[in-house]
C-alpha cells in the first residue's frame, strides 16, 4: 500500500511505510503460489485529498489501485479466471522468492517483460556479473563528521550534490587540507569514476561522472563509488549512460527498500542488469555522445565561473 494511505494529517511523520504482515506459522511442505501486488495510488494523498486526475478524454478520474488489486484477488481464487499481470496483481511462485524477500516491487512483472522486449536490441548484463569479471569495482564513501564542515574548500560529497549528471559546483560542505589529509587513504577516488547514490529516498539511483575538476574530494557512505577496471569489457562513458536509462531506474525503484526512515539500494545494485547495445556501433556512438555531453558541460560550467568572476568593483585609480 502507498504510505498515504498511512499518513493522512500532512503533519510531521517520516514516509517509512507501515506494513501489516498476516502469516502462519508452519514449514511449506511443497510448492505454493502467492499472490502479490502494489498499490500506488489509494484514492487519496497524505493530507487525504482526493487523487483526482484528467485522463486523455479531459474526464477526471480518482487514482484509487486498491480495488483492481481486490477484483484480481478475488479472481485468483476462482478456478479458471485469468488476469493481465502488472504490479496491480501478480503471482509468484514460492521457490522464486529471493533472499527472504516478500516485497511486490521487488517482482514487479512489468520490468521483466520490458527486459524481454528489449533483449532483441540489447544484452542484459548485471552489475554482479561485471564485479564478478573483476572489470567493475564498487566502493563506498565515509564520513567526517559535522564538526568537519566548512573547515575548508575541498568538496565532501553527499547524496544531495549530484544532480543532473554532474556533481554540483556550488557544493554544500567542505574540509580542510589537513583534514582531507589524514582520510583520503580511506577513500580513493578519481576522473572517471562513477558516483552513485544508494541511501536516500527519491536521489537513489542518482549519478555523476568524477571528472578533473572535481578534485580533490571526498564523498560520503551513501553513494557508491563503480570504477570500471577492464575498459574492455565495459567502457565507463557506456557504463555511465546505461546507469540512466528508464529500464535501470525501474529496477533501482524496485529494489530499494525502506530502512529506519529512509530508503536503501544496499548490495542489490548487484542484481541490476544493464542494457548494453548488441550494435557494437551503436555502444561506441553512445559513449562517444556521453562523453562529449559532459565534457561540454564542465567547459560551459567553467566558463559560467569565470563570467561571474570577472564582475565586481572596478579597479580604484
Amino acid at each position: 500500500m502507498p504510505e498515504a494511505l498511512f499518513k493522512t494529517s500532512g503533519k510531521g511523520g517520516t514516509h517509512t511505510k507501515v506494513c501489516i504482515l498476516v502469516g502462519t506459522k508452519k514449514q511449506p511442505d511443497k510448492r505454493f503460489d502467492i499472490f502479490m501486488g502494489e498499490a500506488k495510488w489509494c484514492g487519496h494523498d497524505s493530507r487525504g485529498n482526493p487523487t483526482y486526475r484528467k485522463d486523455e478524454s479531459g474526464e477526471s478520474r480518482l487514482l484509487d489501485e486498491v480495488p483492481e488489486i481486490a477484483l484480481r484477488y478475488a479472481a485468483w481464487h476462482a478456478e479458471g479466471v485469468k488476469f493481465l499481470e502488472d504490479h496491480r496483481g501478480f503471482i509468484l511462485p514460492s521457490d522464486n522468492v529471493a533472499h527472504s524477500i516478500f516485497v511486490p516491487r521487488y517482482y514487479n512483472p512489468e520490468i521483466e517483460a520490458e527486459i524481454k522486449r528489449l533483449s532483441q536490441e540489447y544484452e542484459f548484463v548485471t552489475v554482479g556479473e561485471l564485479v564478478k569479471k573483476h572489470a567493475v569495482s564498487l566502493a563506498t564513501g565515509i564520513e567526517i563528521g559535522k564538526m568537519a564542515y566548512g573547515t575548508g574548500s575541498i568538496p565532501f560529497i553527499r547524496t544531495s550534490d549530484i544532480s543532473n549528471w554532474e556533481i554540483k559546483a556550488d557544493f554544500k560542505h567542505g574540509v580542510s587540507d589537513v583534514i582531507y589529509e589524514s582520510v583520503k587513504s580511506k577513500i580513493d577516488v578519481q576522473a572517471g569514476d562513477i558516483l552513485v547514490v544508494k541511501d536516500g529516498t527519491y536521489l537513489i539511483g542518482s549519478s555523476a561522472m568524477v571528472t578533473e575538476s572535481d578534485l580533490p574530494m571526498l564523498f560520503q557512505s551513501h553513494i557508491y563509488r563503480v570504477r570500471v577496471v577492464k575498459e574492455d569489457v565495459i567502457d565507463p562513458w557506456l557504463l555511465f549512460a546505461l546507469l540512466n536509462t528508464p529500464i535501470v531506474r525501474l529496477q533501482v525503484r524496485a529494489k530499494q527498500f525502506t530502512q529506519d526512515i529512509i530508503d536503501t539500494l544496499g548490495k542489490r545494485i548487484l542484481e541490476i542488469a544493464l542494457p548494453i547495445p548488441r550494435d557494437k556501433r551503436r555502444a561506441a556512438q553512445v559513449s562517444a555522445d556521453c562523453k562529449r555531453i559532459i565534457e561540454m558541460r564542465i567547459k560551459l560550467r567553467g566558463e559560467a565561473s569565470m563570467l561571474v568572476a570577472s564582475i565586481g568593483p572596478a579597479d580604484a585609480e
